[in-house]
């Protein structure tokens, strides 16, 4: 019979072994699992950086209009809506997240390299190759952002959640501003069409290497709430009632609508405006916004921090101000490139503590029994109200044009930010102002009578 691993041949255990305890087996396991996790991070957002920013001007020189630049963002956004609840009874019903994680990621990825073919495609069938084909990738997109989101809630312990994915966006957005600046100058430098290939070909096998890296994540064994046969509308209803986090889900849930209807909104507005308003080159656009995922990058630490002391919430409420009064003084500032940088540089600073906290909040305002379902009915949130502002903006800026729909999403999306303060319950937080100020008032009246007496 073999010896155990770690055993000598009189079946004593070295003192190296002995010295293994399981609180330091567990610190190997989560710096092995973060070391994965980064990796997947820097090669997923080399092709995050490289594609999205460029879709829709891809659908734009192909000859798409306003309506179908909507359409870039609507039928991703529907092909959410209707399927992430559906999906988290998968991810519910499955034996192993992990699995799920490399089936839909490989999936996902593989489309992008199917996109690298539009250019050799009729030209009449481009722009709607394009629309399709993006709206295609959500499919298996919608199964890969609840399992992974999933699996990475257990790898690491939830105290360390806003250290270790302050550091991996940090990193990851650093490998998105290289990409989006190699995309740029490749679209521009290349002869004719083949900047588009080159950036969905580079993207899809840099996603299809950060799936590979996701193999090497270290699975944690997590409580999972039983496999029901339940309907889409009680799925949808179940963290709502939860008695413990309930309440502050439904705040969450509220502003997270309104919020992201202002920033589908205004979506197809961008393009527009950087294209047919200001005429940017395509290296101009990719340094525009490489200067926002830049400040994403250098300002992740210091949200990651306060995060850790005053919790997601904290961070939610202070970071999402500023992206929310963007669009308009973004506008406003078009024709000055100084202050467009600037503006996205307050951008990348909002964004970076609104990436954390919304992934953290997701998590932290379900039952861990109930993680896929949440992560569910948060993410159907978001994409029904991407949706119906995707439906609303093109239509909008073909009847207002672009500045009042860059105002309007400013003014909903501030909405949006003051109904997530509702989660630290104001009412109860004036009267414990209130309530001191009374206290001392009382304490103060009281000394003076003393005094008087004396």
């Amino acid at each position: 019979m073999g010896l155990l691993k770690g055993t000598t041949k009189d079946g004593t255990v070295p003192e190296d072994a002995q010295a293994m305890t399981p609180e330091i087996l567990k610190r190997k396991n989560l710096r092995h699992n973060y070391k994965w996790a980064v990796t997947d991070g820097v090669l997923a957002y080399v092709s995050a950086g490289m594609v999205p920013p460029f879709i829709s001007i891809m659908a734009l020189t192909y000859g798409a209009n306003a309506i179908g630049i909507s359409m870039v963002n609507l039928l991703p956004s529907l092909v959410n809506t209707l399927l992430f609840l559906p999906f988290a009874g998968v991810a519910e019903r499955s034996k192993s997240v992990k699995k799920l994680v490399l089936l839909s990621g490989y999936l996902t990825r593989a489309v992008f390299l199917a996109m690298a073919f539009i250019p050799f495609m009729p030209q009449g069938w481009k722009a709607d190759l394009v629309i399709g084909l993006n709206a295609l990738q959500a499919v298996p997109s919608v199964l890969y952002l609840i399992v992974w989101t999933d699996m990475m809630g257990v790898s690491f312990p939830q105290n360390e959640w806003g250290a270790v994915f302050s550091r991996r966006n940090a990193l990851a957005n650093l490998a998105a501003v290289m990409g989006t600046i190699a995309a740029g100058y490749l679209i521009d430098w290349l002869p004719g069409e083949w900047g588009y290939v080159a950036i969905f070909a580079i993207s899809g096998v840099t996603g299809m290497l950060s799936i590979y890296a996701l193999q090497h994540i270290r699975e944690v064994p997590s409580p999972k709430a039983e496999a029901r046969s339940i309907s889409v509308f009680k799925r949808l209803a179940m963290p709502f009632r939860d008695e413990k986090l309930g309440r502050r889900f439904a705040y969450f849930s509220a502003g997270l609508f309104l919020y992201n209807l202002g920033i589908y909104l205004s979506a197809p507005a961008f393009p527009m405006f950087y294209v047919r308003e200001l005429g940017l080159s395509k290296s101009m656009i990719s340094l525009l916004n490489t200067a926002g995922t830049l400040f994403v990058v250098l300002t992740s630490p210091f949200w990651g921090r306060l995060s850790r002391k005053r919790g997601n919430a904290i961070v939610f409420a202070y970071s999402t101000i500023w992206q929310a009064l963007f669009p308009y003084f973004y506008y406003l500032s078009g024709k000055d490139l100084g202050m467009m940088f600037a503006w996205q540089a307050i951008l990348g600073f909002g964004v970076a503590g609104y990436n954390l906290s919304m992934f953290n909040l997701g998590l932290e305002y379900v039952d861990e029994n109930e993680r896929p379902n949440g992560i569910a009915v948060t993410n159907t949130v978001i994409f029904l109200s991407g949706t119906i502002g995707s439906l609303i903006g093109g239509p909008l800026m073909v009847a207002k044009g672009i500045g009042p729909t860059f105002l309007v999403s400013t003014i909903i999306r501030v909405f949006g930010w003051a109904v997530f303060l509702a989660v630290f319950e104001p009412s109860k937080i004036m009267g414990k102002v209130f309530g001191k100020l009374e206290s001392k008032q009382t304490t103060t009246k009281g000394s003076k009578r003393a005094e008087d007496r004396s």
